[in-house]
């Protein structure tokens, strides 16, 4: 069995010499004749008839010393067995063409960027995303995938590595690997948050402290995501739950699946407190559902971050981007089409 095209040096030796030569042959086949096929080719007869005995020639390994066509007909071309082969093969080649051509418009032409992203980051901006974008690409649309669960960064990375996303946005960002970058955006500020129900309010405007709050109140609940244990916030977390331990024990901590189980948990339970970033609750301050203080001591920033494959050419994911560059940290953002 002759060797494969299993290396891109044999696959460039197969498309010069042999896919050029056999859309000579279909044509010719098609035509009848190397005379009548010269005319659509811009050839010579003579060179349609050369075109094939060279595809012949390149093909000879294969052949094993036959042809291509019937050599009891010699004005006309006319293909063998062997020869169907070659036109099967061509016509799989114009099918596959056609998908190729077909798939590679719908993706560049597209005005749909896809994107992944955690449940606080979208439910907080996807609003704001989507008319900003709709601004900047005629009909684009933004279709979200949200993520959850215990390793969703490494979820949010996979699918933009992989290709089921276009862009993704996660806090507790990863580590990127190429050709993935990772742009930082703004990190979020976070907030003490209670009902606007809740009786016992802080009356100051300023920062309070978490102590103060909870010694007034021995009743008071704190609704946090599962993953704040390990988040910058662990700290508050836990000095909360060992300030609280004496008052209620272990079910003073209401650990819920995601941002919005916790605004749910807020306004279902007036006595439930959270740590929420501002711009996830920023909707419901202004419509008067929620109080929002500051703390003291003011806990570490919530850091998040943008994930996008390098060099992409999709204008609609450019252009998404470019939406986002209000909340780029300053600093070196990378080009998007790569260096």
């Amino acid at each position: 069995m002759p060797s494969r095209l299993a290396s891109p040096d044999k696959m460039d030796w197969f498309c010069r010499n042999v896919l050029t030569e056999i859309a000579v042959y279909q044509h010719a086949v098609i035509s009848g004749s190397p005379k009548a096929a010269h005319e659509g080719l811009v050839k010579t007869s003579a060179a349609v008839g050369q075109s094939i005995r060279r595809m012949e020639e390149h093909l000879g390994e294969w052949l094993n010393g036959g042809t291509l066509t019937n050599q009891l007909r010699k004005k006309t071309i006319q293909p063998n067995e062997a020869g169907n082969i070659v036109l099967a093969f061509a016509n799989a080649i114009l099918r596959e063409s056609e998908c190729f051509l077909e798939r590679l418009y719908a993706f560049q032409h597209s005005t749909e960027v896809r994107l992944a992203s955690i449940h606080s980051g979208w439910m907080s901006y996807g609003a704001k995303w989507q008319a900003a974008f709709e601004k900047r690409v005629q009909g684009g649309a933004i279709v979200p995938l949200l993520i959850g669960g215990e390793n969703y960064p490494q979820q949010i990375m996979a699918a933009v590595l992989n290709g089921s996303a276009d862009v993704g946005i996660t806090s507790y960002p990863p580590k990127v690997v190429p050709p993935l970058v990772f742009q930082p955006l703004v990190d979020r500020e976070m907030l003490l948050v209670f009902s606007a129900k809740y009786p016992n309010l802080p009356r100051r405007k300023g920062p309070v402290s978490l102590e103060e709050v909870i010694r007034q109140d021995n009743k008071l609940k704190m609704a946090v995501h599962h993953r704040y244990l390990k988040s910058p916030l662990g700290d508050q977390v836990v000095y909360y739950r060992k300030t609280r331990k004496a008052d209620l024990g272990p079910g003073q901590l209401l650990e819920v699946q995601n941002i919005e189980e916790i605004k749910a948990s807020i306004k279902r339970f007036p006595g439930t407190i959270s740590i929420l970033p501002a711009d996830s609750i920023a909707d419901e301050v202004i419509e008067g559902t929620f109080r929002a203080y500051s703390l003291k001591p003011r806990p570490k920033d919530w850091k998040w971050g943008l994930i996008y494959r390098a060099g992409t050419s999709r204008q609609p994911v450019i252009q998404f981007i470019e939406c986002l560059r209000p909340l780029f940290k300053k600093g070196n953002h990378k080009n998007l089409r790569g260096s």
